[in-house]
């Protein structure tokens, strides 16, 4: 669990600041990246641009938002921004978190950090070994710096990687120059919630899994905190009328959750809220923005 809120800060503070790229090759060329890795278990992805600069304008941002005193965050700051110089100065530019369902409960995401000609693979090794990531084990493999836990390593030993063409699309969808979380449900995934769950509560309207199952083929999230804070979220459907069902899905369960006595004791705005948290439908995809004002 300490690794896992580790991580979870890392990615919040690490992302980068935008810039200007063709996103379809730049799509493709971190597909290329990923792919040896991929396989019918791999259900999400997070790629990063390790940026310094990121740090203070996100830290200023949150502060701002949700009322926290600034002091409070300055020494794990200035140790992330530290670390953060480290793996420039070493050559690190991006990495790339991978999640397996084969990983699941017991390890986090194994990493990926790509090795350009001028890399110091030694001393990126030994910046992922230690906190705040602190992986077990790191070895070069694909043109990459692998780090994970002992059991990853010795998967990748016998690994035999599967294509897996929607990355390069939720790449691509989520923009050039941001930080990208991937949402990738396996085909296993879909077909155990339909057979343990093949319909909703009533509570939130009922219906078939089926319209989460095909609702959301993949997802894409995009954060930027420049030249202000921003997430985008790209959602794929099966088809325009799938993407129209699980429209209305969101709109059930957030309906639900405003009846609750918490809900609106805390926040008695909920139901403006929710409104701006709807996404919108696009033929078969729904995209949702939210930025500061929307968090404020």
């Amino acid at each position: 669990m300490k690794k896992l809120l580790a991580l979870a800060l890392f990615l919040l503070t690490v992302v980068p600041l935008a810039r200007a790229a063709d996103p379809k090759a730049e799509a493709e060329a971190r597909a290329k990246i990923l792919a040896p890795f991929l396989d019918d278990e791999t259900f999400a992805v997070v790629h990063l641009e390790v940026n310094p600069r990121n740090v203070d304008a996100l830290v200023s941002r949150l502060t701002a938002i949700f009322k926290v005193n600034s002091a409070v965050l300055v020494p794990g700051k200035q140790l992330l921004n530290q670390w953060i110089a480290d793996f420039n100065k070493a050559g690190g530019k991006d990495i790339y978190f991978l999640f397996n369902l084969e990983d699941v409960p017991l390890n986090p995401p194994f990493a990926l950090v790509p090795l350009s000609a001028d890399a110091d693979a030694q001393a990126l090794a030994g910046l992922l070994r230690q906190k705040p990531l602190a992986f077990e084990v790191t070895r070069p493999i694909h043109q990459v710096l692998f780090a994970g836990s002992k059991a990853q390593a010795q998967r990748l030993d016998n690994f035999t990687p599967m294509p897996r063409p929607e990355v390069a699309k939720a790449l691509a969808a989520a923009g050039p120059g941001a930080a990208q979380f991937l949402l990738l449900p396996p085909a296993s995934a879909r077909r155990v919630i339909e057979e343990i769950m093949p319909t909703f509560p009533s509570e939130i309207g009922g219906g078939s899994t089926t319209i989460l199952t095909r609702g959301v083929r993949w997802a894409a999230l995009s954060y930027q905190t420049e030249p202000k804070l921003m997430l985008r979220l790209i959602i794929q459907s099966q088809d325009a009328e799938s993407a129209q069902q699980f429209k209305q899905l969101v709109e059930d369960v957030l309906d639900f959750v405003g009846t609750k006595t918490p809900v609106q004791q805390w926040l008695p705005n909920f139901g403006q809220t929710a409104e701006k948290l709807t996404p919108e439908v696009h033929g078969d995809r729904l995209t949702l923005t939210v930025d500061e004002q929307t968090l404020s």
